[in-house]
């Protein structure tokens, strides 16, 4: 089985690094997997430059571009 968290964001670099370590923090079952697709309408702060850098920690880490820049879109994408 496999948990996906998705994360719509914004402008969060002041935030971001925290928020995807306690992501990672959660103990599962050992037969359950765990990835974080991070969904950014556009970050102008940095908030992309830190994600690249924390994917190399954290594989499962994946980023996608929202470029509607609308939440719904970026939860169904």
């Amino acid at each position: 089985m496999l948990v996906s968290v998705i994360a719509p964001c914004l402008n969060e670099a002041e935030h971001i690094e925290f928020f995807v370590k306690e992501v990672f923090r959660q103990r599962l079952p050992s037969s359950v997997g765990l990835e974080l697709l991070v969904v950014d309408g556009g970050s102008k702060d940095g908030t992309l430059a830190k994600l690249d850098a924390l994917s190399i920690a954290y594989p499962p880490l994946r980023v996608l571009p929202n470029p509607e820049k609308i939440t719904s879109f970026a939860l169904n994408r």
